[in-house]
């Protein structure tokens, strides 16, 4: 059914969206988050709740978010608990985001997951999508009720229709939200600073095609899995090359998304 609103916002961690001209030149919303401390893969409580400030200050919840690169996906922990009603958070990432043994007092990009579970009680349901199979094997079993995984492996030996039915078919509740972190894609499609999936991009596009069109709201969506860029980039044309390969890419999530 869509999402519930269309809005676009940028969160500004460390500068990777400056050379994505094509996707700043879209209509959005820029969340300046440089200058907060103690923010790049482990984020202290006090600025944690600077981020959800500043994200509060968009125009609606919900909408698209682009949070960065990888070392930032906790900012989806951010964004679940604006959602206000019974959800299913589904998670396209090749790692599970579920680590329990983070120091008290912080949050990860490795364990946002698990605190959304033990903190956001609408939120009902985790759909993991692409995982590598060995990480969604050391999921804590405390948890295993609450989420369903799809595999890595799995995708690479079903059909994307067989692939795509069943993850619908796991979704039951009335409204969704969707994160995608791009190192579920296959290095071949993007380059991430993390380690990567073998998703394509044509199979990522058919999952969120469905997802959007399915009979479930869709409440919001975030991006995140950027390439780290530094000013002397501009210098490196490999470098070039691939800030644009991750530029086409989020402008075409954002093209299958608002098909």
């Amino acid at each position: 059914m869509g999402l519930l609103y269309d809005d676009l916002t940028i969160c500004n961690f460390d500068h990777v969206y400056i050379p994505q001209t094509n996707l700043l030149a879209l209509p959005h919303t820029w969340i300046e988050c440089e200058d907060i401390e103690h923010t790049n893969g482990y984020c202290e409580q006090d600025s944690f709740r600077l981020i959800a400030e500043r994200l509060h200050q968009r125009r609606h919840p919900g909408g698209i978010t682009f949070v960065g690169n990888g070392n930032y996906h906790y900012v989806s922990r951010t964004l679940l608990q604006e959602v206000d009603r019974p959800f299913t958070l589904i998670l396209l990432d090749n790692h599970t985001d579920m680590m329990t043994n983070v120091p008290q007092h912080f949050l990860s990009c490795g364990s946002w997951v698990v605190d959304a579970l033990l903190h956001l009680p609408l939120l009902r349901h985790v759909i993991l999508i692409g995982t590598r199979s060995d990480l969604a094997a050391q999921i804590d079993p405390h948890f295993s009720s609450y989420i369903t995984v799809f595999t890595s492996q799995q995708l690479r030996e079903t059909n994307i229709n067989t692939f795509i039915s069943s993850i619908l078919s796991s979704i039951h509740t009335d409204t969704v939200y969707i994160s995608i972190d791009k190192d579920v894609l296959s290095p071949e499609e993007v380059e991430t600073n993390w380690d990567q999936g073998v998703m394509t991009l044509a199979q990522l596009q058919a999952i969120v095609k469905a997802l959007i069109h399915c009979s479930a709201k869709i409440y919001g969506v975030d991006i995140c899995g950027e390439l780290p860029v530094s000013p002397l980039d501009v210098f490196h044309q490999d470098k070039q090359m691939s800030i644009r390969k991750n530029e086409k890419v989020n402008l075409e999530i954002l093209q299958t998304i608002y098909s």
